[in-house]
């Protein structure tokens, strides 16, 4: 898949940016756990809702394909979201130097 051009991929950063800041906050136990957990529900949204494709069941092996950008991670579903963030926004940027 082609990278999207740069309006889309701008739209696509603020999707996965919005659902990366309402992930639940907090640092203990069950709060940790939450967070995985709601992060996982949003890497599924992005699949049903823009067609993102991603992989990996476990948490330490990630994979998130969206708007022909691809990332990786080891740290779950925010994990490889956050990274894909930054993939899209080094994309953008070379889209919008060209």
């Amino acid at each position: 898949m082609a990278v999207a051009d740069a309006q889309e991929l701008r739209r696509l950063i603020g999707v996965v940016e919005s659902k990366l800041a309402a992930l639940p906050k907090g640092t203990d136990g069950d709060a940790h756990t939450l967070f995985h957990f709601r992060a996982s529900e949003a890497l599924r949204d992005l699949a049903k809702e823009e067609g993102a494709r991603s992989g990996g069941s476990r948490w330490d092996r990630n994979r998130l394909s969206l708007g022909g950008v691809k990332a990786t991670c080891t740290y779950g579903a925010a994990g490889v979201m956050r990274n894909w963030v930054a993939a899209a926004k080094r994309h953008l940027r070379k889209i919008e130097v060209a």
